[in-house]
């Protein structure tokens, strides 16, 4: 049972829409099928609490259109079968195409990084000649490119580019630090004395 508005992101006219179940699986995309069938069957199974799975279905003009499906078991019979399934489709081929594109530029990025470092066996150089970019392109401030390595059992983190958020205190030496080319740090380090003041309670 669906209603006139997924019908509508679909491309279909809502009175003269199959209702079955096979319907709805025959429009999903082959490559996601499983995926569909194998989440839907946890469910049913009452092996998850909820019925959340994003993938692909045919509009009625051929092209796809991603979904995202949330729906729970809201009835069952006297011996505990589910009876009844009821939840939500939401058209999500914006969100999609944007963390798509978002994935692209990180990639174009780590390639550009991976052509500076070849040519200048610097790879704190080459991260910083991204540093910018990856900022901006996770919508950030404030970051820093690192390898955690553990030369021990303790885990250092290798700083290759990072932001100035040095506001007094030991932040200020560490961040002195890195500026003179001391690009390694202990990781409680950069958990502890790197927060702000506001977050460090």
């Amino acid at each position: 049972m669906v209603n006139k508005k997924w019908c509508d992101m679909l491309g279909l006219d809502v009175d003269f829409n199959d209702k079955s179940s096979i319907f709805w699986q025959k429009r999903i995309h082959p490559a996601d099928a499983q995926l569909v069938k194998t989440a839907l069957y946890k469910h049913l199974k009452n092996e998850t609490d909820v019925f959340n799975v994003k993938y692909r279905m045919r509009h009625e003009a051929g092209h796809w259109v991603w979904i995202e499906t949330y729906a729970k078991t809201v009835s069952t019979d006297a011996t505990g079968k589910n009876k009844r399934l009821t939840g939500t489709h939401r058209d999500i081929s914006i969100e999609i195409q944007a963390e798509q594109a978002k994935e692209k530029r990180t990639m174009q990025l780590i390639n550009r990084a991976q052509n500076v470092f070849i040519d200048s066996l610097d790879i704190h150089y080459a991260c910083t000649e991204i540093f910018d970019e990856f900022l901006a392109l996770a919508q950030s401030e404030f970051g820093f490119i690192g390898q955690v390595q553990y030369p021990d059992e303790t885990p250092i983190l290798h700083i290759h580019a990072l932001t100035d958020i040095s506001w007094g205190g030991s932040s200020n030496v560490f961040v002195e630090k890195y500026k003179k080319g001391n690009y390694i740090l202990p990781i409680w380090i950069i958990c502890l004395d790197m927060l702000s003041p506001q977050t460090k309670r």
